[in-house]
């Protein structure tokens, strides 16, 4: 590790928050994690944003160095797969976020490929049948772009294939996985 990486971590917390918080409470708490850092500036990430009660979190982060809660700037990373979070955020906390909305395509075959053929080791050696990853990766492809559901599709396959005790996951688990996964989103 670089003596650079070391200055940038040493003042890095991860905290998760306590159990059972409601919203004000965990705004609270945001704010006060971040006051007792005493950095002159804090970047927040919130994974799943959409999955928030609310905007009660980001008014708090965003409004915090304006009503003298925290003294350092507070920047905040707002993740989310779901495209139409924002329009659940009320007007004024969407105009003090002063945002920057990057969107990321779905991944293309190759991309799908690559992320697939890293997870090959989770499989026992010669486990996976030749065709199994393209054929993972075609369907992925063209149904939605998504790494997450493709390697979810590849693990069911591979599930289905130890529930059949089969010797080899086959592109006929493939298809099972698929049309299982086609049958959970309704």
């Amino acid at each position: 590790m670089s003596s650079n990486e070391n200055e940038w971590t040493a003042n890095a917390h991860t905290v998760d928050p306590p159990q059972g918080n409601r919203r004000r409470r965990l705004s609270r708490y945001c704010v006060e994690m971040i006051d007792a850092a005493d950095v002159d500036a804090s970047l927040v990430i919130l994974d799943e944003i959409d999955r928030l009660d609310g905007d009660e979190l980001l008014r708090s982060i965003s409004r915090a160095q304006e009503s003298r809660k925290a003294d350092g700037f507070i920047g905040a990373i707002c993740i989310s797969n779901k495209i139409e979070h924002r329009e659940r955020v009320s007007e004024r906390v969407d105009s003090s976020l002063q945002d920057n909305e990057p969107v990321f395509g779905p991944y293309g075959a190759r991309q799908l490929e690559a992320i697939l053929t890293r997870r090959r080791d989770a499989f026992a050696e010669d486990l996976l049948q030749e065709k199994v990853i393209p054929k993972t990766v075609v369907l992925s492809a063209r149904e939605h772009g998504d790494a997450r559901k493709a390697i979810d599709m590849l693990y069911e396959a591979g599930r289905l294939a130890e529930k059949e005790r089969a010797e080899h996951v086959t592109e006929a688990h493939v298809d099972a996985a698929l049309e299982k996964a086609q049958i959970n989103r309704f």
